[in-house]
């Protein structure tokens, strides 16, 4: 947001920021395909 309204002092914090925020997306979106993948899995057991 800093960056954005031409406020930001430390890029350097703002580069670790983005790059923790990018991290957790990943991590978010991994743990969401190994879940739909269980479930797959179950629902082939199944049938």
């Amino acid at each position: 947001m800093q960056a954005v309204t031409g406020s930001l002092d430390d890029i350097h914090a703002a580069t670790i920021a983005a790059t923790r925020a990018q991290v957790t997306l990943e991590v978010a979106a991994a743990v969401r395909n190994k879940g739909i993948d269980a479930f797959n899995e179950i629902m082939r057991m199944q049938a």
